[in-house]
């Protein structure tokens, strides 16, 4: 798949996202890189281009795309190599300094909300190896079985925030 063959987000779908409290400065910052797909999301997760398919968000992340159903929240990946969504922020030191901590977010509308700070877990099994390494690590309410379903061994400091908080634009 040629990702920069893809279109852009047009207007509609850019408004559609502010409305849903995406701040103007991070979609500005994205419409550069950020592309729309018609396909479904395959058994193994895998992004599959498809005419009959529902609209995805894509992103480009290292070496994959993470594509993202704003309809339906599925995400896929179009190589399966993507482990997170934001993943350079777990190596960042700016996420760690000054006591701060390393933001999952339950999803990429949030992710999107919070200015693509922190990370969306896309494969948690593999994301273990990943998310050990931060110190401190923030979590929404409704991921925190999730996370230690999988962070049987190491936990870093984890702090939960209630999820039903409205996140300011």
């Amino acid at each position: 798949m040629d990702f920069s063959s893809l279109p852009k987000i047009n207007c509609e779908q850019a408004a559609w996202l502010m409305r849903q409290g995406v701040p103007m400065r991070v979609l500005s910052a994205l419409l550069p890189v950020l592309r729309v797909a018609t396909g479904r999301r395959d058994k193994d997760g895998i992004f599959v281009e498809d005419q009959a398919g529902c609209q995805f968000l894509g992103f480009p992340e290292g070496s994959d795309i993470v594509f993202w159903s704003p309809r339906s929240g599925e995400i896929a990946t179009a190589e399966g190599r993507a482990i997170l969504l934001g993943e350079d922020d777990v190596f960042a030191p700016e996420t760690f300094a000054l006591g701060g901590a390393l933001d999952v977010h339950g999803s990429p509308l949030d992710w999107l909300r919070n200015a693509c700070n922190g990370v969306v877990v896309i494969d948690w099994p593999r994301a273990v190896h990943l998310l050990r390494y931060a110190p401190r690590i923030n979590l929404p309410d409704s991921l925190v079985l999730t996370y230690r379903r999988h962070m049987k061994k190491s936990f870093p400091e984890v702090t939960v925030t209630d999820s039903n908080l409205e996140v300011a634009a």
